[in-house]
């Protein structure tokens, strides 16, 4: 009994070590960036920044939970990355430890006459399969997936303070219950993807308290369901106002069933086998109900919701670990779907908590069964063989996201197919000057979706630091025919390809244009250089008066440079001749 305490502490350590490399780690040039460092609201004025941190819904999310512990890390680091990598370390680790407790008492519940010392080895068992596993790796290692770990503490904290309430008496339930409902809101101001976590407290009456008692049962779930709900309709509020919800013409009702079957079925597959871990899985263009992954899956996600209904008494674990798993996902299934991806890893983070439950109590059924001592040290070697297989791959998963480079070098291996990655790497690969490989990926993100305009702008930016200016711009305008906000690129990109060209009139125009549709785009140096280039050509043409118009437009724009006002003298005193 005296080592219970070193046993959570042991897989938090464990856990911890494997993510330690990232303390090592930058910001990531995307998210990272301006979440973190150069965010305006971090500026050392805590009055403004905890005002900024309760209203704010940056990237889509209202997540005041999660951006407190960011104004906390920069209190504490500044802007060092390697204090918030730590900050995310030391959450993951303490998930570690209180998974360990959620897991020893599930355990204890589903199965009371195993000894302690087999439900103390299940439940070591079931928070190093969680700790550890590659799926955990973007939840842990991008800063801005903090919200995942951070809602993960308080939703831990919710399912063990409803547990202590399943057993305590009346007058200390009431506590119980009180204060894990406001461990449920903590960790819906984290991250909505809890929303779902009253059906959840339903199914633990259900399996394992086996107190599911109507009406009382469900009454007392008023309260969470409220929560519930709101944190339901902010999470909807928050991403039809950010980055918007894909259109039914874009994904009808079919291939939303068909991207629900997938959910339920690929993190549960991954779990076990962990083949297809990414930085990113992209949604394909067109989702085809029977292509085989599709197909596979509809045809799983049945199957297996049948075996679960029929096992619901002989097998009442799987029924119950394939129902959480379900109900946790449902948030991010497809259904209501956003953005560009397929599946993403970082909702692994809770929804596969009950495989690893599942295999605590695997390990705990063998240390008891009657089996032979052989047969019984075999399968422990297995799981720890299985542990430690799972550990290596996440020290691998880790170092893929050092940099940006590394991380989309690693998505574009673990799919060739993925448009986004190859923009992704096309960006890395740019911003560190390697233009001829980012050219490539470029160009590869362009052949795989050519109807997305950022693939496009991304190609058309690299051409045009070679000095390809006449290839930029048509890119900058297949850029601007797919979305209006590269319209202004694309029209700045023809006035210097003109101005390369020596057309100063026409550059002239298109420049003008440029500046009009768009005032802070940096086109003024360009514009001066053509209005300067367009009255020589006037001057040397008997087109004085026209020329100075020019030069005192370029000289009213830009009033220090020397060339154009020396020019402009000249041309005045060319006029009073």
């Amino acid at each position: 009994m005296r080592a219970r305490p070193f046993v959570p502490a042991l897989a938090a350590l464990l856990s911890a070590a494997v993510f330690l490399p990232t303390i090592r780690f930058g910001f990531l040039p995307f998210d990272d960036v301006f979440n973190m460092n150069i965010n305006p609201f971090f500026r050392g004025d805590p009055s403004a920044e905890v005002s900024w941190v309760l209203t704010t819904r940056a990237l889509g999310h209202w997540i005041p939970m999660t951006w407190l512990t960011y104004l906390i890390d920069y209190a504490a680091w500044g802007r060092h990355p390697g204090g918030y990598h730590a900050t995310n370390v030391l959450f993951h680790a303490l998930n570690v430890a209180l998974c360990y407790a959620v897991a020893r008492r599930l355990l204890g519940l589903a199965t009371p006459t195993r000894p302690p010392a087999a439900l103390t080895a299940g439940a070591l068992a079931a928070a190093l399969a969680f700790g550890i596993h590659p799926l955990r790796t973007e939840s842990v290692a991008w800063v801005t997936e903090r919200r995942d770990v951070v809602s993960g503490f308080f939703f831990f904290l919710t399912v063990l303070a409803y547990l202590k309430a399943a057993d305590a008496e009346r007058s200390r339930r009431r506590r119980w219950l009180g204060l894990s409902l406001l461990a449920f809101a903590a960790s819906l101001l984290a991250k909505e993807i809890t929303m779902t976590l009253p059906l959840v407290l339903v199914l633990l009456d259900l399996y394992p308290l086996r107190r599911l008692r109507w009406p009382a049962a469900i009454v007392e779930k008023i309260p969470f369901g409220l929560v519930g709900a709101a944190g339901a309709a902010v999470s909807l509020q928050g991403m039809a106002t950010g980055v918007g919800f894909t259109g039914l013409d874009r994904l009808g009702l079919v291939s939303r069933v068909v991207l629900f079957a997938y959910s339920v079925v690929f993190y549960p597959l991954q779990t076990v086998v962990p083949v297809d871990v990414s930085p990113l899985h992209e949604l394909p263009f067109r989702v085809d109900p029977l292509a085989p992954r599709f197909l596979a899956s509809l045809l799983a996600a049945v199957g297996l919701t049948g075996l679960a209904i029929l096992a619901r008494r002989r097998a009442p674990w799987f029924a119950a670990a394939w129902a959480y798993s379900v109900l946790t996902i449902l948030p991010v299934s497809g259904l209501a779907h956003a953005a560009t991806i397929l599946v993403a890893d970082r909702y692994s983070y809770l929804s596969t908590l009950s495989w690893a439950v599942v295999l605590g109590g695997g390990v705990a059924t063998l240390l008891v069964a009657p089996l032979g001592r052989a047969f019984v040290v075999t399968g422990l070697a297995g799981v720890i063989l299985l542990l430690a297989t799972w550990g290596a791959l996440t020290a691998t998963e880790v170092r893929a996201w050092r940099d940006a480079e590394s991380l989309w070098s690693a998505a574009v291996a673990a799919d060739p197919a993925c448009a986004q990655c190859h923009w992704g790497l096309a960006i890395a690969l740019a911003q560190a000057g390697r233009l001829e490989p980012a050219e490539q990926e470029a160009t590869t993100a362009v052949v795989l979706r050519p109807d997305r305009a950022d693939h496009h702008a991304v190609l058309a930016a690299v051409l045009e630091r070679e000095g390809r200016l006449d290839e930029a711009a048509r890119s900058w305008m297949a850029a601007g025919r797919i979305h209006p906000r590269y319209v202004a690129d694309a029209v700045r990109a023809l006035g210097l390809a003109l101005l390369a060209r020596g057309q100063f009139e026409a550059a002239v125009r298109q420049l003008r244009t440029a500046r009009s549709l768009q005032p802070m785009l940096p086109v003024t140096p360009d514009l001066v250089r053509a209005l300067n280039g367009l009255a020589i050509e006037q001057a040397r043409s008997g087109h004085l008066a026209e020329a100075a118009r020019a030069l005192e437009e370029a000289l009213a724009l830009m009033p220090g440079s020397p060339e154009v006002r020396d020019n402009l003298i000249a041309v005045r005193e060319a006029l009073h001749r």
